[in-house]
C-alpha cells in the first residue's frame, strides 16, 4: 500500500518544481507584499561521521504548518535516515534537524522538511508557497538583484547586492531538465549553491545552482569571472528560474 505521506511530499515537490519555474517557461518572483526571503545553511552527511560533509544553502518555504527548505540537489546526499544519511539546517547558527523529502536531479532541486521545534522567527521569515507567482521576463534582464547564500566556511548569510541580471534565458545550462537558466553577475562562492536570487523588488527569482566554468582544451576548468579585472569573487552565477 502506498504511503500517503510519501505521496503528499512528492506532490509538493512537483508543485515546487512548477512554482520555481523548473517546469514552466517563466521566471518566478514574489508579490511586493511578501515577507523577506530567508536563506539558511544546509549540511548533509553520514549519521555516523562528519567526514565528507556536504554544505550548501537553501530558502525557507512554508506550506500550512509544515516548513521546508528548497535547495540545490548537489548540496545534499540523496538519501535519508533509513540510508544512514542525516541533514540539518542552521538558522542563525542554531541547528534544526531535517528530513530529505525528494530530489529532482535533472532539474537541480532538493527539498528538506524541518523537524522538531522551529523558531517562530524562522516561520515568520519563510515564503508562503502560494505567494510565489510568475514575473515578467523583462523585469529581470538588464536589471539588478541580490544573490543570497551562506559561504561554505561560514554560518552567516552573504548578501551580494547589485547582482546584474545578464540574461533571463541564458543558454549555459548544466541541467538537462530545464530549458534555460538565469545568468547573474555577482559575488558567488562555494556553499552558496541552493541559495536565492532576488529580483530588483526583493522577490524570490530562483535557486542558485552553479558558477559558470571556463573550459579550455588541455587546461583545467576554472571559474569564469564576468570580465577581466572583475572584483574578487565576482562570477557568473547560473540560477534555476
Amino acid at each position: 500500500m502506498r504511503n500517503p505521506l510519501f505521496a503528499r511530499e512528492m506532490a509538493l515537490i512537483s508543485y515546487l518544481a512548477l512554482a520555481v519555474g523548473a517546469l514552466v517557461a517563466v521566471p518566478m518572483a514574489l508579490a511586493a507584499s511578501a515577507p523577506a526571503v530567508s536563506v539558511v545553511k544546509v549540511e548533509s552527511q553520514s549519521c555516523l561521521s562528519r567526514r565528507n560533509l556536504k554544505v550548501g544553502s537553501g530558502t525557507l518555504i512554508r506550506s500550512g504548518s509544515a516548513m521546508y527548505v528548497l535547495t540545490s540537489d548537489h548540496a545534499l546526499y540523496h538519501g535519508g535516515s533509513a540510508e544512514g544519511l542525516c541533514h540539518r539546517v542552521l538558522w542563525n547558527g542554531s541547528p534544526i534537524r531535517a528530513e530529505l523529502r525528494g530530489v529532482q536531479v535533472f532539474k537541480g532541486l532538493g527539498l528538506l522538511e524541518l523537524q522538531g521545534r522551529i523558531p517562530e522567527a524562522a516561520r515568520a521569515g519563510a515564503i508562503e508557497l502560494t505567494a510565489i507567482a510568475p514575473a515578467a521576463e523583462g523585469e529581470l534582464t538588464g536589471s539588478f538583484g541580490t544573490l543570497l547564500g551562506v559561504p561554505g566556511a561560514g554560518t552567516s548569510v552573504l548578501r551580494s547586492g547589485q547582482a546584474q541580471m545578464l540574461s533571463a534565458r541564458g543558454t549555459r545550462r548544466p541541467l538537462p531538465g530545464i530549458p534555460f537558466m538565469i545568468e547573474a553577475k555577482g559575488h558567488s562562492e562555494f556553499g552558496m549553491s541552493g541559495g536565492a536570487l532576488l529580483d530588483s523588488h526583493g522577490g524570490f527569482a530562483g535557486v542558485i545552482s552553479h558558477q559558470y566554468l571556463r573550459l579550455e582544451l588541455g587546461a583545467p576548468s576554472t571559474l569564469h569571472p564576468y570580465e577581466e579585472g572583475a572584483r574578487p569573487g565576482e562570477l557568473i552565477a547560473l540560477v534555476i528560474p
